[in-house]
């Protein structure tokens, strides 16, 4: 039996891509970063210099606030190229030197 996550559309580069290559606007599915700061500064410290895994970013604007907050050393990574190269284009726009992979 094959695991459900793999036959799942969400499991495939192709389904993202074709998401984000229709989108016109950044989008945070769970929470923001300021809904999120009290757990990097309270609950979990971590410290500003601390390089930070951004998992699955899509299109969402935890990388930039995260680094307008401070937070300099973080890497943002997804599935789709599409969304990694419209989110690379908005960081050099705003002139933030963000890394997308």
């Amino acid at each position: 039996m094959e695991p459900l996550f793999q036959s799942c559309e969400f499991a495939k580069p192709e389904f993202w891509d074709q998401q984000f290559g229709q989108s016109k606007s950044q989008f945070d599915w769970y929470l923001d970063f300021e809904q999120l700061r009290v757990y990097f500064e309270k609950v979990i410290p971590v410290p500003k210099s601390a390089r930070v895994l951004l998992v699955g970013v899509g299109n969402s604007q935890l990388s930039e606030k995260m680094h307008d907050a401070g937070f300099q050393n973080t890497v943002s990574i997804d599935l789709s190229s599409v969304v990694i190269e419209k989110m690379r284009q908005v960081a050099l726009q705003k002139h933030k030197p963000i890394q997308y992979l």
